[in-house]
């Protein structure tokens, strides 16, 4: 309770455990333990949210194809899942992060290498710069 003049206790509170995470969290586990009914449900329950990130970062083509592949990983590592922990949704989030990196990363070569004379391999756009005049550094 706040009294005037005191400052206020700062008391950990226990996480809040919601009904989602409840429900993901055992389902994981369960689908860990080989129930594919289990994992059906984990993937109805989680899906659209992946789907929505997968889309947003790679563009649709892409999606489907990612997303396959971030559900076998979490398929392939559900028995190693332990809610004591992490939650379901931070695997699931971590899975998302690990598994979009290289195609992010694919994306952003070919970007820059489509880019002539951007400095950002190999110093080439230095190269450029000093062979027109543009840097007249030693």
């Amino acid at each position: 309770m706040f009294e005037p003049g005191r400052a206020p206790s700062v008391a950990r509170n226990p996480p809040v455990v919601g009904p989602r995470r409840a429900t993901t969290d055992d389902l994981l586990v369960a689908a860990g333990g080989g129930d594919v009914d289990a994992f059906g449900a984990f993937y109805d329950a989680t899906a659209p949210m992946v789907l929505g990130v997968v889309e947003r970062v790679l563009g649709r083509p892409r999606t489907e194809r990612v997303v396959e592949e971030i559900y076998l990983v979490l398929w392939r590592d559900a028995p190693a899942f332990d809610p004591g922990v992490r939650s379901a949704d931070a695997a699931l989030l971590a899975t998302v992060r690990r598994v979009l990196v290289r195609p992010v990363r694919a994306m952003v070569t070919v970007t820059r290498a489509r880019r002539p004379g951007d400095g950002l391999r190999s110093g080439t756009g230095v190269r450029r710069r000093r062979a027109v005049g543009g840097d007249q550094g030693p």
